[in-house]
């Protein structure tokens, strides 16, 4: 039964249920792996400049720390991959045709990706 009290199937024949089940297992697991894109993406550069990086579940420590122009090269780095790859994904969709949960995963990934570049140029100035 759905929230309306009804098992009636959609159209493509799957109950309710079964959507609200895949939808919300898609955001929550294309959430997790923009965290741990997003964050790669600020380790990377890290290395990129020579610092030891250390990745964790929400950040990034480099040894010895960042200062100026590396600080700041190292944090546009997270912003500015998640704003293409979230750009990447919504534009190109290789699993559109399959109509199932890959491409549900896919369009969640990007959309939460494109959402934390946007949150990031938002609340930094």
């Amino acid at each position: 039964m759905d929230v309306m009290g009804s098992s009636a199937p959609t159209p493509a024949g799957h109950p309710h249920r079964t959507m609200l089940v895949n939808a919300t297992a898609a955001l929550l697991l294309g959430s997790a792996l923009m965290v741990i894109v997003h964050e790669c993406c600020h380790w990377i550069a890290g290395a990129l400049i020579g610092h030891r990086s250390t990745l964790y579940a929400f950040g990034v420590e480099y040894t010895p720390p960042t200062e100026g122009g590396q600080a700041a090269f190292t944090a546009l780095a997270g912003v500015i991959g998640s704003l293409l790859i979230g750009a990447l994904c919504t534009s190109w969709q290789p699993f559109r045709r399959s109509n199932g949960f890959g491409h549900l995963l896919w369009l969640w990934f990007g959309f939460c990706q494109l959402q934390e570049a946007v949150t990031y140029f938002v609340i930094t100035p």
